[in-house]
């Protein structure tokens, strides 16, 4: 029995040290596989931390960008304006024409590159609340109508008493970018701004233009693409207004699709699942509006009017007070915020503050403009800014202030202007 015993306590050592072999070695196992987890997540935190300090700076480059860039397109194309005018020599015109012909698309080629850049650097977040279809509408139809009338084309709307969950900035800005491709494709017939209500609803912009390859309807959508056919070379650009288009309905959460035979015009359609669409209880207490057309702004004369200009760059600065005296005002200039203040504290019987977002490199207009406001109610009070953000556009409506977006043309300038004076303050 001893022997049995004594070859029991040693079959029970030999076992006790394997399993502590085994043991020490799962633990030594599971130490360095904290030790290794704690590693990664520490090393993907430093990455997020970097993701987001290069996207930080990413929207910092592209606010700066957009400004500085699109300062000296503004000169060009007021100046421009005010060279047409006074010329009176005709052979001088194409010349003109060409520099406004390339000052416009100096502007569009700005607007797009800064705007999807934003957008792909991920630093736009869509704000969603539910939108009225025919308030959309009708303001799209108030701001194309002239336009379309311009180039030879009709525009029709058909709209709906319905509401869609959407970013009422980002929505406008993709459906403003389908009616300019409209508007640019078409030259006779007509371009259809349209809701239809199913499964969901469906925004289109319809066209009579001349239509685009069946081969060509999935890549239009990419960037730098730029489709050419028979009866016109490829259109001036980057190619990037779709391919905002796709990236806007993806922050949406919506479908985009283009539809075309390739020869009797094309078809964009905008889808919305139903949990986003909902009826607009609001349409049955007013009459429908007919179809109307809006004539564009005109060179009004203001005889009597005084407006205040604040901006820091002396280029866009001489450019806006030549214009505007060119159509009647008396125009003051101050560089700053802090001038610009003391002389609307002073007295001064100026009807327009009219005044850059940003000021040397600090959002200073925003402020001039709600101080001015308290200090003079009966002020009309216009922003000017390169940046294009859907969240400055929502900072400048939450405060009840208008905002146009250099580069700006006389006519956008002198409309917005007459909006204000039309308007209740």
């Amino acid at each position: 029995p001893s022997v049995l015993i004594a070859i029991g306590v040693l079959l029970y050592g030999v076992l006790m040290w394997r399993l502590s072999m085994v043991l020490s070695r799962a633990l030594i196992q599971s130490i360095r596989r904290k030790h290794r987890i704690r590693q990664l997540a520490h090393r993907l935190e430093r990455q997020r931390h970097d993701a987001v300090q290069a996207s930080r700076s990413a929207a910092r480059f592209l606010a700066a960008a957009s400004h500085d860039l699109r300062q000296p397109a503004t000169s060009l194309g007021l100046l421009s304006a005010l060279i047409r005018e006074r010329c009176k020599d005709p052979s001088l015109m194409p010349l003109i024409t060409a520099i406004d012909r390339a000052a416009t698309t100096i502007s569009e080629l700005l607007a797009s590159l800064l705007d999807l850049s934003r957008l792909e650097s991920k630093t736009t977040k869509p704000q969603l609340e539910w939108l009225s279809i025919d308030d959309l509408f009708e303001s799209l139809r108030e701001e194309f109508t002239p336009r379309a009338a311009q180039g030879g084309v009709a525009l029709v709307v058909v709209s709906a008493p319905i509401r869609v969950l959407a970013d009422r900035i980002l929505l406008m800005r993709l459906l403003r970018n389908l009616l300019d491709n409209a508007i640019r494709f078409t030259d006779r017939g007509a371009i259809t701004l349209a809701v239809a209500i199913g499964d969901g609803c469906v925004l289109s912009v319809t066209d009579t233009g001349i239509g685009i390859a069946p081969g060509d309807l999935q890549r239009i959508f990419d960037e730098h693409v730029r489709i050419a056919s028979s009866q016109r070379r490829s259109p001036p650009g980057l190619g990037l207004g779709l391919a905002m288009v796709r990236r806007i309905a993806e922050l949406l959460e919506a479908q985009v699709s283009a539809h075309s035979d390739g020869s009797s015009g094309s078809r964009f359609e905008l889808a919305f699942l139903a949990e986003k669409v909902a009826i607009d209880t609001r349409a049955g207490d007013t009459p429908d509006t007919p179809l109307r057309t809006t004539d564009p702004p005109r060179a009004v004369q203001h005889t009597e009017s005084r407006a205040l200009l604040v901006e820091d760059d002396p280029d866009v600065a001489r450019a806006l007070q030549s214009l505007l005296e060119a159509r009647g005002w008396r125009c003051d200039v101050a560089s700053d915020a802090t001038d610009a203040f003391a002389r609307l504290s002073a007295g001064g019987s100026w009807t327009l503050l009219l005044t850059d977002y940003s000021l040397h490199g600090r959002p200073d207009g925003m402020a001039l403009a709600l101080a001015a406001r308290l200090l003079r109610p009966g002020l009309a009070c216009l922003l000017l800014s390169g940046d294009t953000s859907a969240e400055l556009q929502r900072h400048v409506i939450d405060h009840g202030l208008r905002l146009v977006h250099k580069p700006v043309t006389e006519q956008v300038l002198l409309g917005a202007i007459q909006n204000l004076e039309a308007s209740p303050r």
